[in-house]
């Protein structure tokens, strides 16, 4: 079992930021060109996942990593498999 400062080979990235900001799109053409925020689809994002929108933000920024729980519930959002959003990075020594 790992200890709880161990430092792994890898980190994790994601395109988080990208999904948001197609989905932003989508919804703009849904409602026919009217105005849509960033801000809404991050919360809408939060609610479906049951987390905060802070917690979508920290995530997006790469701050946080989500739980696997969360992942996948993000991945189901956008309709994509959790892969093409969070990716393994190896670290470079």
């Amino acid at each position: 079992m790992a200890s709880k400062n161990q430092k792994y080979s890898y980190t994790t990235t994601n395109s988080l930021k990208h999904f948001i900001t197609i989905r932003k799109a989508e919804k703009i053409a849904e409602k026919n060109g009217m105005q849509v925020l960033i801000r809404d689809v991050e919360e809408e994002l939060a609610q479906y996942c049951d987390v905060t929108r802070d917690t979508i933000l920290m995530i997006k920024r790469g701050v946080n990593q989500p739980s696997l729980a969360v992942a996948l519930k993000i991945a189901e959002y956008f309709n994509v498999p959790v892969e093409e959003i969070f990716k393994l990075k190896e670290n470079s020594i």
